[in-house]
């Protein structure tokens, strides 16, 4: 039963936090009042069609060991107001993340294991880096259709108030390359 009503809500979660219309990458940053610097040594890459989970705007570095991608939910207020979803809430962004992680993983860790990997990062950091309320992350083991060639990925939602959700994926072939990624490129997306 507990599980029935976890999906059932999930689910809901997931339909009520889509935008309508497919929006272009500079028309959601504007939404959520965010920036995008493309970081030094890295180019636009196209999106990959996938069910796991949509995004907008994906970047790779030049040796193709690096790419990133973004997705971004700006939180329509009003909207929340009628359908009574609080996406300010802490546990209402803590489950649609774990939903996300388990969606583009290669799915071995069931729901349990992956909530207990999620970690929040230090307010300083969250400030300095993304200029947002809070920020959660986590790494997983992708799932071929969303990480198609690239194996591991450390994801990040980043949380502002009243304004957005943003999710950020670091996938690489080899999860060594995720312990070195510079500031320009974690911070490349963040709020103004």
């Amino acid at each position: 039963m507990y599980h029935k009503t976890l999906s059932a809500l999930v689910i809901l979660l997931l339909c009520s936090f889509r935008l309508s219309e497919p929006d272009t990458f500079p028309k959601l940053l504007d939404k959520a009042k965010m920036s995008f610097t493309l970081p030094e040594g890295f180019h636009e890459v196209p999106a990959v069609k996938n069910i796991q989970m949509n995004y907008e705007f994906a970047m790779q570095d030049s040796a193709g060991d690096l790419e990133v991608r973004y997705t971004i939910r700006p939180i329509d207020t009003v909207k929340q107001k009628q359908t009574h979803m609080n996406f300010d809430n802490e546990l209402t962004n803590f489950t649609i993340f774990n939903t996300i992680l388990f969606n583009i993983s290669d799915q071995k860790l069931k729901m349990p294991d992956i909530m207990r990997h999620v970690k929040k990062m230090p307010q300083n950091a969250v400030t300095q880096l993304f200029n947002a309320d809070h920020v959660m992350g986590s790494m997983v083991n992708l799932g071929k259709e969303f990480g198609q060639d690239y194996k591991y990925s450390f994801i990040l939602n980043v949380h502002k108030k009243a304004t957005a959700n943003a999710f950020i994926y670091l996938m690489a072939k080899d999860s060594s390359t995720l312990k070195h990624i510079t500031r320009p490129v974690l911070s490349a997306l963040r709020f103004k």
